[in-house]
């Protein structure tokens, strides 16, 4: 069949047809045409630019997300590469890591009607980068502080502890209050000048998985 031109200002879309690009460079007088015959309309997936083998196994971490009660099919059978590609977007938004630190996605359903996701996450978020400062609040003299090097020290004893869920940290230059609350301080809330103003901060919000299915499979 004959050629349809498209123009770069074009919206049509061509699906399951040869497709010719040419490049041309009018100062140099350049010129090459590239013929695409068999393509996938749905592009690579992130599981294509595998950098996997640039981390150590005890970087490489497996975990699963499941989406209760959402049919695979037609959905996934038409969209598998964009959902995952999405998703690897989503979770590398809320975590600071590079889309290309998850690897390994695939998915897969039961006759219940549940999707499973299926992740290999490369490397580790720094602590700090899962807080955001948000206000100046006050020294409380009443409450029991840890000593701390930075804030970044902080943050990963925020991290870590066992004894409660941390969702927030004052910090005060050596002095750090752990916090359950997230946008309210434990500290004193009046910061001023004489009660060695601390930076309030509290965790970034879960990514919201939920969104991704309603997306895609609702």
């Amino acid at each position: 069949s004959e050629w349809d031109y498209v123009s770069p200002d074009g919206t049509d879309i061509t699906h399951s047809k040869p497709v010719m690009l040419e490049v041309e460079d009018t100062t140099t007088g350049f010129y090459f045409a590239v013929n695409f015959y068999d393509f996938n309309d749905q592009g690579h997936s992130v599981n294509y630019f595998d950098t996997s083998a640039c981390y150590d196994n005890d970087q490489k971490n497996d975990f699963l997300v499941i989406f209760k009660g959402q049919p695979y099919h037609p959905y996934l059978d038409q969209a598998y590469n964009s959902f995952i590609n999405s998703a690897a977007q989503l979770m590398a938004s809320w975590t600071q890591l590079s889309p290309m630190q998850f690897q390994q996605l695939r998915l897969t359903y039961d006759d219940n009607n549940d999707v499973y996701l299926f992740v290999t996450s490369l490397g580790n978020v720094p602590p700090i980068d899962l807080f955001t400062p948000t206000m100046q609040v006050g020294l409380n003299s009443s409450a029991n502080y840890i000593q701390v090097d930075d804030e970044e020290d902080c943050a990963a004893a925020c991290v870590s502890t066992n004894s409660f869920i941390c969702n927030s940290f004052d910090y005060c230059g050596g002095s750090c209050l752990l916090g359950q609350k997230h946008s309210e301080s434990e500290g004193d809330p009046t910061a001023t000048p004489e009660n060695n103003p601390c930076t309030h901060y509290t965790s970034k919000p879960p990514m919201n998985m939920k969104l991704l299915s309603t997306n895609f499979i609702s």
